[in-house]
């Protein structure tokens, strides 16, 4: 003989149900937070390190890349007798 449950019984287990999925979605929405900081921090060292390359420049022979800014200084500062 199978047991019947009452409605206050189904109410109650749907109730605990619902909390589990409640959580889940919490916990998803938290990790979605965090995943969605740590892209933006990629994308910002990408920025940062795209910014620092020098630009690519074609000659006649090659291409070559150009060196700008304190790279270049530093550069000149060896070669000087």
């Amino acid at each position: 003989m199978s047991k019947t449950k009452n409605n206050n019984e189904l109410l109650l287990e749907i109730k605990g149900e619902l909390h589990n999925v409640k959580n889940i979605v919490y916990d998803l929405n938290k990790r979605n937070k965090l995943l969605q900081i740590e892209l933006i921090n990629c994308k910002n060292e990408i920025r940062f390190l795209n910014a620092r390359m020098p630009e690519r420049k074609s000659g006649w022979f090659r291409d070559f890349w150009e060196i700008k800014g304190a790279d270049e200084i530093m550069y000149e500062n060896i070669n000087k007798p």
